[in-house]
């Protein structure tokens, strides 16, 4: 991919935004499953491959 714009600063800080967005929101996930003692569905809380631009 020869992309100019995929190694900007402003696009890279984004890409990585959003990586701590889905990880914060994974672990969130998980304490909480811990912490109330649910069981958690690894299929079902999979996540869904970014949508291909």
């Amino acid at each position: 991919m020869t992309d100019i714009e995929k190694n900007r600063f402003t696009a890279r800080a984004r890409r990585y935004a959003n990586v701590g967005t889905r990880l914060g929101g994974t672990a969130a996930r998980m304490a909480g499953a811990r912490f109330f003692g649910v069981t958690l569905d690894r299929g079902k809380n999979a996540l869904a491959p970014p949508p291909a631009r």
